[in-house]
């Protein structure tokens, strides 16, 4: 079930989180998201870490679309939670679903493994260093076979010393090059495949498959 603009502008504020362009572009996003993952083979059966997950634009239809529980979500911003949780409760989603608030790419606090991953313009905004340490994480956290779909740029960063949602430094990825990602695949064991669909943003397309 969607939510309207004006149920996702109040949860916003009432999180403190001001009702940016992130939540005005919500239902495009959010429906190319699911699709794409559905092109890649995701079925209501899969267990998804949705990394990254932001206040749910994919979480609301995931949740409805995979079966109970089968909804992993975490993310860096705590007011991001915080809002999702409204969004749900203001769909009148029933289902179980999880959610979690961390920095540090703790996926095994889940105590599950994943069929599926998603990163929608997370890679975009993370170190060398991070992505590694993602990496490590996901190779403990995705089951043999798992795959783990997410979005980067080619191209030097678009935008320097902003900030991100008016409290912390805006950072850009400075190695955007697919070869990157391809030597960060096959260092953990997993293989780097750019998947040929349209992203609605012009974002590149990509899966790790572990």
């Amino acid at each position: 079930m969607k939510v309207d603009l004006q149920t996702r502008i109040d949860a916003a504020v009432e999180c403190n989180v001001a009702p940016d362009e992130y939540f005005s572009i919500w239902d495009e996003v959010s429906d190319w998201q699911l699709s794409a993952l559905r092109q890649v083979g995701l079925l209501p059966q899969h267990k998804l870490l949705d990394f990254g997950c932001g206040a749910l634009r994919l979480g609301l239809p995931a949740i409805e679309y995979l079966d109970d529980g089968n909804y992993y979500g975490i993310d860096a911003y705590r007011p991001y939670i915080e809002i999702g949780k409204k969004l749900v409760q203001a769909a009148g989603i029933t289902k179980n679903y999880s959610v979690l608030a961390s920095k540090d790419f703790e996926f095994d606090r889940f105590g599950a493994r994943f069929d599926f991953g998603n990163a929608q313009s997370v890679f975009t905004h993370m170190s060398g260093d991070e992505c590694d340490r993602c990496m490590a994480a996901l190779k403990q956290a995705m089951v043999p076979g798992g795959k783990f779909f997410f979005t980067y740029l080619i191209g030097a960063p678009m935008t320097r010393g902003m900030l991100y949602l008016g409290a912390q430094p805006m950072q850009r990825f400075a190695m955007n090059d697919p070869q990157f990602f391809a030597t960060l695949a096959a260092r953990h064991g997993a293989r780097f495949e750019p998947v040929e669909i349209r992203h609605i943003t012009g974002q590149q397309v990509a899966l790790f498959n572990f």
